[in-house]
């Protein structure tokens, strides 16, 4: 059995971390000792690997818990991790795609910006002159997008 400081530090994670990977059901409750300090199994480090392996890949902890529940009912859950691994590329293939969009557009403002005149008529005539497509997607929807 190992205390909670000893398994953070052995994982690279602060007791904290740990303590919430517990809360959101990431990490099995702990025995504890009479004086209510956490002991963890051993065996619990292999799942602290698994859990950043999986956030490496672009899993969000929500995701990992999913994976976490089908483990314990089906074994393996590895079609459930190929289609959310799918999923997940796809949306990086379409952030990439915007960043792409985004910087030939600066590219475009900067290679221009160089010839406007400097002016105290607007507030900056570089962004002034920058025209802005009509679909604009906000950072609300981009965020809960990725």
């Amino acid at each position: 059995m190992v205390k909670i400081g000893d398994l953070a530090a052995q994982a690279g994670v602060t007791p904290d971390t740990l303590r919430y990977y517990e809360r959101v059901g990431l990490l099995p409750a702990p025995h504890r000792t009479r004086t209510g300090y956490r002991l963890y199994d051993g065996a619990i480090a292999d799942r602290i690997g698994f859990i950043h392996k999986a956030q490496a890949l672009g899993l969000t902890l929500e995701e990992v818990r999913e994976v976490l529940k089908v483990a314990e009912s089906v074994s393996p859950p590895c079609e459930h991790v190929r289609a959310l691994l799918s999923r997940r590329l796809k949306e990086v293939q379409g952030r990439i795609a915007e960043l792409e969009s985004l910087q030939r557009s600066l590219a475009r403002t900067l290679a221009r910006s160089r010839s406007l005149p400097l002016t105290r008529s607007c507030v900056c005539g570089i962004i002034e002159s920058t025209a802005v497509p009509r679909q604009r997607m906000s950072r609300k929807t981009r965020k809960e997008k990725v």
